[in-house]
């Protein structure tokens, strides 16, 4: 983000006093996205008893980046490894999986959804020379979040249900360069959910 200073900005209480630092967005270029998805989604009514009522929906996609040149200075932007950085907040690797029973009844279903590693931006720290344009990288770990939820309708108007999301109580983390060296780590509670649904 270029920037520079505005010697004409107000502070909070609208004076005037000594201007402000700026800073601008700046489209970039030479970036790239790419990849694939493989997808698949079944019933398997061909098999036996009650597993004809089951079925599953499954993705992976595979979407490697780059972040083309920093429209600041117009160097590409590097990892410290000397690897072209990828795109902000993208994982290369994602897989979506939904595991599912239905009858006249009853309804199931388990999701389970996974990230790669994901490239959050660079950093700069006293501690280390920062003279080029190869900074430290920064990085959210991978995530599993896992979904269920089931119902069961005792007739056209009443229906039970129960829901549970992030059951294994996932904990993104974010690290810097190293994945001992953990900046950021965030707790995202289990919420289970139970309840009547009534139509009239």
């Amino acid at each position: 983000m270029p920037g520079g200073t505005d010697p004409t900005a107000p502070d909070s209480d609208g004076i005037v006093r000594n201007g402000a630092q700026t800073q601008d967005i700046a489209q970039g270029e030479g970036a790239s996205y790419y990849g694939f998805e493989l997808g698949y989604q079944a019933t398997f009514d061909f098999l036996p008893g009650f597993l004809k009522n089951t079925g599953a929906t499954f993705n992976y996609t595979f979407t490697p980046s780059q972040a083309g040149k920093d429209a600041a200075t117009g160097e590409t932007i590097k990892l410290t490894n000397g690897s072209d950085a990828p795109f902000n907040n993208t994982a290369e690797n994602q897989v979506n999986l939904i595991l599912f029973y239905q009858d006249s009844k009853f309804q199931a279903r388990v999701a389970a959804n996974y990230l790669s590693k994901q490239y959050a931006g660079s950093t700069t720290h006293w501690s280390f020379d920062d003279s080029s344009n190869v900074k430290l990288a920064q990085y959210d770990e991978a995530t599993l979040y896992i979904d269920a939820g089931a119902s069961y309708d005792f007739n056209d108007s009443f229906q039970v249900y129960l829901q549970g999301q992030n059951l294994t109580e996932e904990k993104p983390v974010r690290y810097t360069e190293w994945t001992g060296n953990r900046t950021q780590w965030t707790q995202f509670e289990r919420v289970l959910s139970v309840g009547v649904r009534a139509r009239f």
